[in-house]
């Protein structure tokens, strides 16, 4: 600048004796980074590289700004307790798999897990389908991969949610009484057929079992690892009894459940096996939340979206988007259903939730290494 004459001699001292003051960056995580990159993606699908960065697009979406926020927020901090109780059980060593993690400390003392748990959260308004928050993961800048969206998960029991409401549609009522009893099946094929009403199989020749193999034989249990015998299906699904549900799959047939599911957006493999109900399938969050808001939405289906609409550097309109309704159960379904999984939330296995202090239904799941998901939906007040 000196030898361009842009400044003088003294400006020249001055500025060379002016200690560089370097700003740290800032460690604050970008908000709605998942949300963004599933926009992007859209767009770079639809409408090419060069309309996104050369041309310029205006896209106007659907995200709750505030919530998105919020869900942020909620996710970490719960998903920081599952890190430090595994961290506490690491330090007690009653950690199980302990090769499969490690457990690093910084200067303070701090520790941390590697790796870590994640986890996703989906918000939909129920009534349009417009996603109100998306969270894919805990860091985008360690992983870009959107668990709220390409993840194919387990869903546990709440996948019973399909079974339950297949039931109703077809004559089932609140009142109507599951066997919460021990049993056992046995793989023919791609069948499973009953092969004991105990756990022990105490029932059958000793000789035959030894011809079974064990790989072949599937003996369900509850949660809590105890029998209720006959239970109202009101109480069964409330408390979330596995083997109810598995008494009510084998009577509507596991063929029906899977239709029910497919009619309510599920789209990934699903085979017509009693586990089905106790969700041996994997789906994803945004495949349930879309099934759950049938329920919501008095048996309509609103396919999710994200942008409303989309201009070019112009402001001419590309693309319009709004709510595309589908009617999926009769209301007195989604009502009684709706119900149902507000005994869930309220007395049953999802009371957790009461702290909202608003009318609310869902259902919880947890899968065999007792990764927990849940799906709520809420009453909102108007005001």
């Amino acid at each position: 600048m000196l030898e361009e004459d842009m400044i003088d001699e003294k400006q020249y001292i001055e500025a060379n004796s002016t200690p560089i003051i370097v700003i740290p960056k800032s460690e604050r995580k970008e908000v709605a980074s998942y949300f963004k990159e599933y926009i992007r993606q859209y767009l770079e699908k639809k409408y090419g590289y060069n309309a996104i960065y050369k041309a310029g697009l205006n896209v106007y979406t659907t995200l709750d700004l505030d919530m998105q926020i919020a869900a942020e927020q909620a996710l970490e901090e719960h998903l920081r307790k599952f890190d430090e109780e595994k961290i506490e059980k690491y330090e007690k060593g009653e950690l199980k798999d302990k090769e499969l993690f490690t457990v690093e400390y910084d200067e303070e003392g701090n520790a941390s897990i590697t790796p870590y748990i994640e986890g996703s959260l989906l918000a939909m308004e129920v009534e349009t389908g417009e996603i109100l928050a998306m969270v894919g993961g805990r860091d985008f800048s360690k992983s870009q991969f959107n668990c709220a969206v390409q993840a194919k998960r387990q869903p546990g029991s709440a996948f019973k949610l399909f079974t339950y409401t297949a039931a109703i549609d077809n004559g089932y009522k609140v009142s109507s009484k599951l066997k919460d009893e021990p049993v056992a099946f046995f793989q023919e094929g791609i069948k499973w057929r009953l092969l004991s009403r105990t756990t022990d199989l105490s029932d059958l020749d000793p000789e035959f079992i030894l011809h079974i193999p064990p790989e072949k034989i599937w003996i369900p249990s509850n949660y809590e690892g105890d029998y209720r015998g006959e239970m109202l299906l009101v109480d069964a699904l409330t408390y979330s009894r596995n083997l109810c549900a598995v008494d009510l799959i084998l009577k509507i047939t596991p063929q029906l459940v899977v239709e029910y599911a497919r009619k309510m957006g599920i789209k990934e493999e699903l085979l017509p096996i009693p586990s089905l109900t106790l969700g041996a399938c994997e789906v994803t969050l945004l495949e349930m939340t879309r099934a759950f808001g049938i329920i919501a939405n008095e048996g309509v289906m609103l396919e999710p979206y994200a942008i409303l609409k989309i201009e070019d550097a112009s402001g001419n309109i590309l693309e319009v988007n709004s709510p595309q309704p589908r009617k999926c159960l009769s209301s007195q379904t989604a009502y009684i259903m709706n119900w149902l999984l507000q005994n869930v939330a309220e007395r049953g296995t999802g009371w957790y939730t009461k702290y909202l202090g608003r009318a609310r239904a869902g259902k919880t799941g947890t899968t065999n290494n007792f990764t927990a998901v849940s799906y709520t939906h809420l009453t909102l007040p108007t005001n």
